[in-house]
């Protein structure tokens, strides 16, 4: 696995897709790519914001290098999801619902079963759907949620409303952060979501 993250002159984008490239996880990472392109697009721009924030919040050199390539995978279990599925515009079913929200375990089970499970927090692939009032895919209670899970949880979610799908509208910068900070306290850990729109209203990288 990579164990460097540069920083000379390259934008975040380019930081992480090099660290992508040169890092262990690549081959799952280029299966997801050629499985469902959208996913590998948004688990890219994840692993931006995850960077830029644990960045912002002090995270050490080898606890950054944890948190990149977990926002990186941290979808991986879609591939186990058929591609109808996940570009379906009409509402799902409750079995295609279940399905869907497999992918965490699934995630997690793959890269154990590919054996590096400890190059990657597992807690961040099985518990960005969990809630901070404990509501969530598996009612997880928020003493259970590390600070890197709670970190991906709101950007995840706001790579999700900002992008345009079949069944979601693109919301603006501004709206996305209107939801953040409404569901603030019961889906995302209100200092996070501060963190995170300081880290957005500063320069870019």
């Amino acid at each position: 696995m990579s164990s460097m993250i540069g920083h000379a002159r390259t934008t975040l984008l380019e930081r992480v897709q090099q660290f992508a490239y040169d890092d262990g996880s690549y081959p799952f990472l280029r299966r997801m790519s050629r499985h469902h392109r959208h996913t590998y697009d948004h688990s890219i721009r994840v692993a931006c914001y995850s960077l830029k924030l644990c960045e912002a919040m002090d995270y050490t050199a080898a606890e950054r290098e944890i948190v990149l390539r977990s926002s990186l995978l941290h979808d991986i279990g879609k591939l186990s999801v058929p591609v109808c599925l996940l570009d379906k515009s009409e509402a799902l079913s409750s079995t295609e619902w279940d399905l869907i929200k497999e992918h965490c375990r699934e995630g997690d089970a793959l890269l154990r079963d590919w054996g590096v499970s400890g190059y990657v927090d597992c807690d961040m692939i099985l518990y960005h759907h969990e809630n901070v009032d404990g509501s969530g895919y598996d009612g997880i209670p928020e003493a259970r949620l590390s600070l890197s899970v709670k970190l991906l949880r709101v950007v995840d979610s706001y790579d999700a409303m900002t992008v345009s799908r079949s069944y979601n509208k693109r919301r603006t910068h501004e709206e996305a952060f209107d939801e953040l900070y409404r569901c603030s306290g019961r889906y995302y850990d209100p200092y996070v979501v501060d963190a995170f729109y300081r880290v957005m209203c500063s320069k870019c990288c």
